[in-house]
């Protein structure tokens, strides 16, 4: 997640990264006022998903969960006629991230790292 960060802050601004761009990514994007609002604002909801995963303060179960959503998204993009292969390879990462905790989740360690209580 903090790895794609920088190129979702750079295009909520209008740059976009050379070779690796997300024109690169899809041959339908356009950047427009409401596609650079949404990346940005797809950066913070990055941001703070990976502290939480990062500080212990999401459980195994919600992870599972929000990567479920994650992969099904991102399977219907890659699946499409506008992602190019280099935008699919790019996004595979979230995939095994599902299937990692699903079985980890099955395997019975749903429980979180660090609890903390207050």
């Amino acid at each position: 997640m903090i790895g794609f960060f920088p190129m979702y802050l750079a295009g909520g601004f209008g740059i976009e990264f050379p070779l690796i761009g997300f024109p690169e990514l899809d041959t339908s994007y356009s950047s427009s006022g409401w596609v650079q609002m949404s990346h940005l604002m797809t950066g913070c909801l990055m941001i703070g998903a990976a502290l939480s995963e990062i500080r212990g303060e999401m459980s195994l179960a919600t992870f599972m969960h929000y990567h479920w959503a994650l992969s099904l998204a991102l399977l219907k993009w890659q699946l499409g006629p506008t992602s190019t292969t280099l935008g699919s390879a790019m996004f595979l990462l979230p995939h095994f991230f599902t299937l990692w905790s699903t079985a980890m989740y099955v395997g019975g360690k749903g429980e979180t790292k660090n609890k903390k209580t207050r």
